[in-house]
């Protein structure tokens, strides 16, 4: 029995009434999603992931994480850190 808690982006459509998943990336371990948004053909996410010192209990390091769709795989566009 562990303590994580595994985050992940998955890209659902729909497909004749029925959801079929594209893609899923992995985001991390016990990391907070702030914010995310679909925006001119990319996901952006605002979290906190951990830095090197921080307790897997409290994430600290602000990340921007962008992807976008490239057929039918998730491409990471971009991951500038946030200030």
């Amino acid at each position: 029995m562990g303590t994580g808690e595994f985050k992940e982006l998955a890209v659902v459509i729909n497909n004749n009434g029925e959801g079929s998943n594209l893609d899923t990336i992995f985001l991390g371990d016990r990391v907070a999603i702030n914010f995310l948004e679909i925006k001119d053909n990319k996901i952006i996410i605002e979290m906190l992931t951990h830095d090197i010192y921080d307790p897997y209990c409290c994430p600290s390091k602000k990340l921007k994480v962008i992807y976008k769709l490239v057929g039918n795989k998730l491409e990471k566009v971009s991951s500038p850190p946030l200030e």
